[in-house]
């Protein structure tokens, strides 16, 4: 169940919807301090799983790689860098040379998914 945003009649009826515990949320936040505040890292990263560990010959079975982090964003203050160098795996692109997340606050990312959660 969601809340509709937006309803396009010229693409096939096609419509978005915000999830229903999102907008909880929203309105949440907008009760206790009339706004909503998005956390933001400023990073973009990749799931490296077991495969792509070994490949590269990482300790670690499950993390996620920094990409890039945006200039001025928290990860650049915090320290964290991007990758600078890209290399293609079987068709997918790579930027390796950069920082790679296993923990944000002490809890552990192994998944792509965990870190977009956090």
């Amino acid at each position: 169940m969601g809340i509709n945003t937006f309803i396009s009649e010229e693409r096939t009826r096609s419509a978005f919807a915000l999830p229903i515990n999102a907008a909880k949320a929203v309105l949440r936040d907008l009760r206790e301090t009339g706004r909503v505040a998005r956390p933001w890292l400023g990073l973009q990263g990749r799931e490296i799983d077991a495969q792509i560990a070994s490949l590269f010959r990482l300790p670690l079975a499950r993390a996620t790689s920094s990409r890039s982090c945006n200039e001025g964003s928290p990860a650049e203050r915090a320290g964290v860098r991007g990758g600078t160098m890209s290399v293609v795996v079987q068709g997918e692109e790579y930027l390796v040379g950069g920082d790679i997340l296993t923990a944000i606050e002490g809890t552990p990312i192994k998944t792509h998914q965990e870190y977009l959660a956090k």
